[in-house]
């Protein structure tokens, strides 16, 4: 059959090449404007002795002429009828040689001794799966995969086990990650929103001290080592939920300096204060129905009582709610006035 790299021309023996794959277009041309016929007459003379092919289902039907060949079958023919015994091995071989492992390990572009380097270097921490990806180009479950078909993993629990120490052993590592934040530094950040309560919040603490961790390991870092309700209390809404700065927000525009955050009575914290008489709390519909924050809720509301506070509670759901927030105006008003 034609090559589209080379061809003869079957009348006058010229040559017809070229390297770009483009041959059986050229001849086409040449044969149609140096002998004065059609391509497929000259292909169906020189290559199938002027016998028309017919469709390979029986149906007698001529297939169609299509860049130097006619299709084996007329239109979808193909898909009503059955597979030959010879089609069918060819085809059960050429998938036996993509599934095989070396055919797919030749097209991911190792050797079995490349990975099992990677799997001795893996458990021996010499690198981990993140560098594996971003150096070879393979993520770890494609990974995981060969190595249990090499079975270099014999135990897969041990092996998951391995693989929790890894991320522990990389979160100290120095080396290209981020460096775990020294006692010292978090002492260093713990006088700095001391000495300045109410004045930075977490995200410009990180950027004075220049450290590359984001500002939730900070925080956790911190609350780790100090009282979770000081550092709150000393950050300047920095920590607080989407939710609860809004609301802040809405009470500081009708409230101004009236309205403080985070006040602290018989070492428990109130979300925030009106007058120095109402003692707003912001609850989360989740976390307040859960039956120790029910419970600490009740020891809340009695210590306020009984130094002569008033508890305002407002839920997460009913904080847009104009209800709401008129029923507080109605009680600041009142108490405002008494002052």
């Amino acid at each position: 059959m034609l090559n589209k790299y080379s061809n003869i021309c079957k009348i006058d023996k010229v040559l017809i090449e070229d390297e770009n794959g483009r041959a059986v277009s050229k001849l086409r041309r040449y044969v149609e404007s140096h002998h004065k016929i059609s391509f497929e007459a000259y292909v169906l003379k020189y290559y199938y002795k002027n016998v028309k092919p017919m469709c390979l289902c029986g149906c007698g039907k001529e297939t169609l002429f299509f860049k130097g060949n006619y299709f084996k079958y007329f239109n979808d023919h193909k898909n009503n009828t059955m597979p030959t015994d010879e089609a069918k091995k060819k085809t059960h071989i050429n998938r036996l040689l993509k599934n095989g492992f070396d055919f797919r390990l030749k097209r991911l572009g190792f050797t079995i001794q490349e990975l099992t380097n990677l799997y001795e270097k893996f458990i021996g921490f010499e690198i981990n799966f993140s560098d594996i990806e971003k150096i070879y180009g393979i993520d770890k479950r494609t990974l995981k995969k060969y190595w249990n078909e090499l079975k270099l993993i014999e135990n897969n629990e041990n092996f998951n086990r391995i693989c929790k120490r890894h991320q522990s052993y990389w979160s100290n590592k120095n080396d290209g990650h981020k460096k775990r934040i020294s006692e010292d530094v978090l002492y260093e950040i713990y006088k700095f929103i001391k000495t300045n309560p109410n004045k930075y919040t977490l995200k410009e603490t990180k950027e004075l001290f220049s450290i590359e961790n984001t500002i939730l390991v900070i925080y956790k870092r911190l609350i780790e080592h100090f009282d979770k309700k000081e550092i709150d209390s000393m950050l300047k809404l920095g920590i607080s939920s989407r939710p609860e700065t809004e609301f802040y927000n809405v009470l500081k525009f009708y409230y101004g300096d009236d309205v403080q955050k985070n006040y602290i009575l018989e070492k428990k914290h109130y979300d925030y204060i009106l007058i120095n008489k109402i003692l707003i709390e912001y609850d989360g519909d989740y976390w307040h129905s859960k039956p120790n924050h029910m419970e600490n809720d009740k020891i809340k509301n009695a210590i306020a009582q009984k130094n002569g506070f008033i508890v305002f509670r407002i839920k997460d759901s009913e904080s847009k709610n104009i209800e709401i927030l008129n029923a507080l105006n109605r009680q600041y008003k009142r108490h405002k006035n008494e002052n």
